[in-house]
């Protein structure tokens, strides 16, 4: 009974069946095929994304006999710094005043520290330069490399026409000559301010040109054409311009072109070839660790500088065990380390 029931139901459903796909347009009948071959795509894409994913997670999952993946030997960590080579030297608070990188300017105040020692330049017998006047003096470092420029410069030439203006000033000294020389407003942007000059520090001085035929003139104006040799090598001394004419907005001093300043040997180099003046310097150089220092090639030598920044009142200075290195202070909020790698 059972059995035949469902002969009569399944020859019943068949009969519909034809009955339905008899009637079935051809629009239909394609809509019916693209909507089966939409459906089968599909499934092929998620199975694919399946497989895939479950191949990226046994891929990227920890092993558990301690071996590495091929994901993780791709992407292997880097190398750590090496700090052994390294010692610490502890910098108090007036260590940030020290150096020939010091910055002094407007926002920058100097004071000169108690046991600075200036040696003064006309006592100097077998200099190739002249005084203007018997008191002016230097940093002992700034003075045995102007030394070294001059008899340079005459060996090359011959001459001996750089003549030294002024030298190292206090803060009395700048505001009398501040006084003599600011008339007006307009004049204060040519001339720097008593406490915040950089002649406080020992590193600058002021030159002008004095002919063998007894003819004063301006070293800005007239070097190209009678020191020539000067400006092209003075940088290889240790020596900046100070106050370029194109640098006023960073220096707060509208063009000076006889005063030098001296801030050593890598530096002076990368200024001059970069058309860097010091405020960028000294600005340009917090962005060097010790992890990753500026080096800089000069001379037949490799030198690294890196910055650390004064944190408290006695700050941690990573400096090389084995090396011969200098720190100096900016003056500001920081210290820069200079060595060379050979």
């Amino acid at each position: 009974m059972k059995n035949g029931f469902q002969r009569r139901r399944a020859l019943i459903s068949k009969r519909a069946y034809r009955k339905v796909y008899s009637k079935a347009t051809p629009i239909t009948t394609a809509i019916i095929v693209l909507l089966v071959a939409i459906i089968v795509t599909l499934s092929v894409i998620i199975a694919k994304d399946a497989i895939e994913d479950k191949r990226l997670n046994t891929e990227t999952a920890p092993s558990t006999d301690g071996a590495t993946s091929a994901y993780e030997q791709t992407t292997a960590p880097k190398e750590e710094f090496d700090y052994s080579v390294y010692d610490t030297v502890s910098l108090g608070a007036s260590d940030i005043s020290k150096g020939t990188l010091v910055l002094v300017n407007r926002q920058n105040g100097f004071a000169p520290l108690s046991d600075s020692v200036h040696i003064n330049l006309y006592a100097d017998k077998d200099r190739h330069y002249s005084v203007a006047s018997s008191d002016i003096a230097l940093d002992q470092e700034t003075y045995e490399a102007l030394g070294k420029l001059t008899t340079s410069f005459f060996n090359e030439t011959g001459k001996e026409i750089l003549q030294i203006t002024a030298g190292f000033r206090t803060k009395e000294q700048q505001q009398k000559y501040y006084n003599d020389m600011v008339s007006s407003v307009e004049d204060e942007d040519y001339y720097e301010l008593p406490g915040y000059s950089d002649h406080h520090t020992g590193f600058a001085f002021d030159v002008k040109l004095y002919l063998e035929d007894g003819t004063s003139l301006s070293y800005g104006k007239n070097a190209e054409e009678h020191a020539k040799w000067i400006v092209d090598n003075y940088h290889k001394y240790g020596f900046i311009m100070r106050y370029p004419g194109d640098k006023t907005e960073h220096t707060g001093i509208i063009a000076e072109g006889n005063h030098f300043r001296y801030v050593g040997i890598p530096h002076s180099v990368y200024m001059r070839e970069n058309s860097l003046c010091l405020e960028e310097y000294v600005s340009y150089l917090k962005h060097y660790s010790v992890e990753e220092p500026l080096e800089i090639m000069t001379g037949g030598k490799v030198y690294c500088v890196y910055y650390t920044q004064k944190l408290s009142e006695t700050t941690q200075v990573y400096v090389p065990k084995d090396k011969m290195y200098s720190v100096s202070g900016n003056n500001a909020d920081g210290f820069i380390v200079t060595y060379s790698v050979d």
